[in-house]
Formats: structure tokens, C-alpha cells, sequence
């Protein structure tokens, strides 16, 4: 989805998953939560680093590393 509104936009973007879940039907992409970056100037670099979070998909979460946008 993001790929289309920065090609509408005529801007770079960059998308971090947090979340991959499979696909509810068979030959589908997989569900892919996170997060996402529109630049109208070129994303000169780009990495999804792990971070320590509670993740909200557990009903007794513990902080642990899972992917996370984060500024190094």
C-alpha cells in the first residue's frame, strides 16, 4: 500500500515490518504490519533495527528484541 501512495505522491519511501502474518487466503502476500516513511527526498540509507518493545500481539508480553524503526 505504501509503494502505491508514494508512487501517486512522486515520493521515496521506506516501510519497516513489525509484524508478519501469513496470508488469510492461499497465493496472497503475507499481512505485514509496521511502519512507514514518505520522503520527497531519496532515502539515502535504510534498515529495520531490533528493538527491545513489548510486542501487543501477546496476552502476557515481555520486552524482548523484535523489529523496530529506530535511529542508530
Amino acid at each position: 500500500m505504501i509503494e502505491k501512495l508514494a508512487e501517486h505522491l512522486d515520493m521515496h519511501y521506506f516501510f519497516a515490518p513489525i509484524y508478519d502474518f501469513p496470508a488469510v487466503e492461499e497465493g496472497k502476500p503475507n499481512r505485514q504490519y509496521g511502519v512507514a516513511i514518505l520522503s520527497k527526498d531519496p532515502i539515502v540509507e535504510e534498515k529495520n533495527w531490533p528493538i527491545t518493545r513489548l510486542s501487543t500481539q501477546s496476552s502476557t508480553p515481555k520486552p524482548k528484541l523484535m523489529p523496530g524503526l529506530s535511529k542508530q
